[in-house]
């Protein structure tokens, strides 16, 4: 019976510490979502404030614009996993940030913040 409670015991830790993997992993796909997040709205935002600029190299714009698109198909390659996962509480979390960037834009720098508005819907 001793036994029997010891092995008891190990299926419990074991289970525990499969849920605190879990919750890691989970932690961390969360965080590399809100950095994809981040990285969509800066480069989108990069390029169309080089470009707005007055005396703007076409070069740089072009590479900025290159880069926004790797970072929206990372952001999209992460909204398939979490969607694929079924985990709609990170892509709200992660839509509800990308609104609060673009309103942070919206307010500091209107005419970018039009300039990109194909690239918000």
């Amino acid at each position: 019976n001793n036994n029997n409670t010891h092995s008891n015991h190990g299926s419990t830790k074991a289970k525990k510490q499969v849920y605190a993997d879990t919750q890691i992993e989970q932690t961390a796909q969360t965080q590399r979502f809100l950095e994809a997040v981040d990285n969509a709205v800066k480069c989108v935002s990069g390029a169309a404030i080089m470009y707005k600029r007055e005396s703007h190299d076409d070069e740089m714009v072009d590479i900025l614009c290159d880069n926004a698109v790797l970072a929206l198909n990372m952001f999209a390659g992460s909204c398939e996993e979490l969607h694929r996962n079924k985990n709609k509480n990170v892509i709200d979390l992660g839509t509800k940030r990308a609104m609060d960037k673009f309103g942070e834009l919206e307010s500091k720098n209107i005419e970018v913040y039009e300039l990109i508005e194909p690239h918000r819907k």
